[in-house]
């Protein structure tokens, strides 16, 4: 019984799947959605999937049968002699639990293929069941002159992909140069160009923008981290004045940290990188409000609190008042309540909100306030304590 008797520890590292399943075979939509999470879980494994494409071109949309029509299987198109798609090879793109993505994903010899066959003889054979042994094949070799490959199979498949020979195709669309496509993906299949570039430096570069204007942001920080390492930098760089950012380093996957004083730290992950090749991995910032400091003040009537500050920052498009009776209110906090909104008017306009449910006629019990500024991405700007510093925490009385 699998189930009870499988050894993990055995699992094989590529995995090569020339099969499909269409619905008048019983594959249903209940069952295609059976298929793909034990699919998901081999590759969460280590495991790289490799998929036939199938043979039902030369259309476009002709990627249609489990599993090459899940976005992370490793789908393969088949190609002739000649280097030219293969009559019979599947074409994408596919739209898939509403996605719509590249497929194949690569290409490799499927025509004609010559081998053994029963009773000592030899035959040929066509079809994208004989182009996906070719890449398990490759894949294969790789592990095997890297075997620290051997479990990250998103990385090895990103090597194979980017080291194929591009094959510039427009007929089923693609990428606006034609590269790579959704007739041949990345292109075919090329073990040599797989194992030279684990000896290759290469570059990982991008651009950071402004999640509000789209302008080039200069002087962020950029924090490179290795996946699967996230809590020691490997290397850190300052975007430029066009927002552009660089490291030289070796293949691998990886994750960058951007932050810059006034904005929201951004992730992205993950990123392969490939040997040889350049990495492009661009990120937008997302501006924080600028922080309620001036003009402030608070005062009493009546056991109600007024609170009053000044509008001067454009990008905000309200405010929200929260109150606590821990002398240090945040939002994220349990004990901290949100008692109002205020939406803003002209800039430089003075902004005032009563809180008719204040506790100042409580003598033992304290309120404190803090203004939060919100601009049109949602973002809230930052928690700091004290009257006259970028928010404000008022304690009353």
């Amino acid at each position: 019984d699998p189930l009870t008797d499988g050894d993990p520890a055995k699992k094989p590292d590529v995995m090569n799947n020339s099969w499909g399943c269409p619905e008048s075979e019983g594959c249903t939509s209940d069952v295609l959605d059976v298929i793909e999470p034990s699919m998901n879980a081999a590759i969460d494994a280590g495991i790289l999937v490799v998929v036939s494409a199938g043979n039902a071109g030369s259309a476009c949309h002709t990627v249609q049968d489990p599993p090459a029509i899940y976005p992370r299987s490793f789908a393969v198109g088949a190609t002739q002699f000649n280097d030219s798609l293969a009559s019979f090879s599947s074409r994408g793109d596919v739209t898939y639990g509403g996605e719509t993505f590249m497929k194949p994903n690569i290409s490799a010899p499927g025509s004609y293929i010559t081998s053994s066959t029963p009773n000592d003889n030899y035959g040929s054979m066509s079809g994208t069941s004989m182009a996906g042994p070719h890449v398990a094949g490759v894949a294969a070799l790789l592990l095997s002159a890297e075997p620290s490959l051997k479990g990250q199979p998103e990385m090895a498949q990103a090597i194979l992909e980017r080291t194929a020979d591009a094959m510039v195709d427009n007929t089923c669309g693609g990428d606006a140069d034609g590269h790579p496509n959704n007739s041949y993906g990345w292109g075919i299949a090329n073990a040599q160009s797989a194992i030279e570039s684990l000896s290759q430096q290469a570059t990982l570069d991008g651009v950071i923008s402004d999640g509000l204007t789209s302008a080039a942001v200069e002087g962020a920080t950029v924090t490179l981290y290795a996946l699967s390492d996230t809590s020691t930098p490997l290397d850190s760089t300052t975007t430029a004045a066009d927002g552009g950012y660089s490291f030289s380093l070796s293949w691998g996957s990886y994750r960058i940290e951007v932050s810059k004083t006034g904005y929201e730290t951004t992730t992205v992950e993950p990123i392969y990188v490939v040997g040889g090749q350049t990495t492009t991995a661009d990120a937008v910032l997302n501006p924080k409000p600028a922080a309620v400091s001036t003009d402030l003040s608070i005062e009493a009537s009546n056991g109600e609190a007024i609170l009053h500050w000044r509008h001067v920052d454009d990008t905000v498009v309200r405010y929200e008042i929260w109150r606590s009776p821990n002398p240090y209110p945040d939002r994220l906090n349990a004990d901290t309540s949100k008692v109002g909104e205020v939406t803003p008017g002209a800039l430089n306009e003075m902004l005032s909100f009563t809180d008719p449910n204040s506790t100042l006629n409580d003598p033992a019990t304290e309120s404190a306030y803090v203004v939060y500024a919100i601009n049109s991405l949602g973002i809230y700007s930052d928690v700091d304590h004290g009257l006259g510093e970028r928010e404000f925490s008022l304690v009353v009385p």
